[in-house]
């Protein structure tokens, strides 16, 4: 059950987080706004009331996925395919500075002495 504690704590925390910085944003919104202009204000206050219902419902969504995951006991191959999909795999395409596989570098016939 440790597992199952430590996955949901650590959902919380990043909901929190999350939640921190659409808190951030909506302030920064909100001071965009020029003194009288009523219809900026509309605009902003619509948006504002969209991210904050996204927000809210992806959360939702989320912690009762997660719920249902650990309620079953095993993911579903659905699930681990959802997983995969959103996880990003970057690779390095630039040479390591150490060298080879050897841990040597290459050098050009003008390096040699």
């Amino acid at each position: 059950m440790a597992l199952t504690e430590t996955t949901i704590e650590e959902l919380e925390t990043r909901h929190r987080k999350e939640t921190k910085d659409l808190t951030s944003k909506v302030m920064s919104l909100k001071k965009s706004i020029p003194k009288g202009d009523k219809r900026k204000k509309k605009e902003v206050t619509a948006e504002i009331a969209v991210l904050e219902a996204e927000l809210a419902e992806r959360h939702t969504a989320e912690l009762s996925e997660l719920r249902q995951t650990l309620a079953n006991g095993t993911p579903t191959p659905d699930d681990l395919a959802t997983t995969l999909a959103e996880t990003a795999i970057t690779t390095d395409s630039a040479p390591s500075p150490i060298g080879g596989m050897y841990g040597t570098t290459a050098t050009s016939a003008a390096d040699r002495p």
